[in-house]
């Protein structure tokens, strides 16, 4: 459950309590629609406009503004459970590191940097103005995780240019067409998830979670994660979009002789031992659908064991 701590903008609070009555005129319809009621007032009030949330975990700025991330400043939702769930029981015990690749505004890097010592999570942002917002969610948190501005790639030390749509943030990529009206293409240097998670405290006495989020920029990124992969206790979790009919991130992992898993948000497992079996596990072509990659096929098993019956 959040909480309001504070508003910063012009209008904030008109802004704020918009979002509010409409949050509850849709709670019926498990709130349809928040996301364009949020663009449409936004239009009338400043871009800055913001709230710092109180969640369980800590402090998190919102831009009133942003569709996909209003959901915390309403009641009783929860952000991808079943990524959640994944995280809680592998972090939760408070050892092991996280390397939140695509991190965005920093949401997963709270989560984890609430269980975990501080400097145990990395957090990457490729979009610079994702990676303002990043920086400012990690201040308001007293620093508990590190950022880095970069897009995590095959090599590192390449340039590449990634376009940047302040509305649909959440796809901002590196890869395919630049040249997209009411985006801007801005420059970013790349770099390694080896490199990146050389700078991680040593985590032997718990597990390493890489947290892949790149927006098509997945099969390079796991291109430039082999070494860290291989480790026994490595964990991939990423996204495999269900728009995606030949699953081709998944499909480069088991061609990779990686392990696969699909989280449920009952707590359940289910092993991926073909890509056939994916056409059924990714059944809506609109959503995205979190996977789990390991080296070790034990390390499902213990993943699995830990799931309360």
């Amino acid at each position: 459950m959040s909480r309001l701590l504070r508003l910063s903008g012009r209008g904030a609070a008109v802004q704020y309590g918009l979002l509010r009555t409409a949050c509850a005129a849709t709670r019926h319809q498990q709130f349809r629609g928040m996301q364009r009621v949020t663009w449409a007032v936004g239009r009338a009030f400043p871009r800055a406009n913001r709230a710092l949330m109180a969640l369980p975990e800590g402090r998190i700025w919102i831009h009133l503004d942003d569709g996909y991330w209003v959901r915390e400043i309403l009641p009783g939702r929860q952000y991808e459970r079943e990524l959640r769930r994944v995280i809680d029981l592998l972090l939760g015990a408070g050892s092991g590191c996280l390397l939140d690749c695509g991190a965005n505004i920093g949401y997963w890097s709270l989560v984890a940097s609430s269980y975990l010592p501080a400097g145990h999570v990395l957090a990457v942002e490729a979009s610079p103005a994702m990676y303002e917002q990043l920086t400012r969610n990690a201040a308001a948190n007293a620093g508990r995780w590190s950022c880095v501005a970069a897009a995590v790639w095959s090599a590192g030390g390449e340039q590449l240019r990634i376009h940047e749509d302040r509305r649909q943030h959440a796809g901002n990529t590196v890869v395919g067409d630049l040249a997209v009206p009411g985006t801007s293409a801005v420059p970013v240097r790349t770099v390694t998830v080896d490199a990146l998670a050389a700078e991680l405290p040593d985590a032997r006495e718990g597990p390493l979670v890489v947290k892949l989020d790149v927006e098509g920029a997945e099969i390079a990124a796991i291109d430039g994660a082999r070494e860290t992969l291989a480790r026994s206790g490595s964990y991939l979790l990423y996204e495999d979009h269900g728009h995606d009919r030949t699953h081709r991130v998944s499909t480069h992992l088991l061609d990779l002789g990686m392990h696969v898993a699909a989280p449920g948000e009952d707590g359940s497992f289910t092993r991926i031992r073909s890509v056939r079996e994916l056409d059924t596990v990714k059944a809506l072509p609109y959503r995205g659908y979190n996977f789990v990659a390991v080296a070790d096929p034990a390390a499902l098993d213990v993943l699995a064991a830990r799931t309360p019956a």
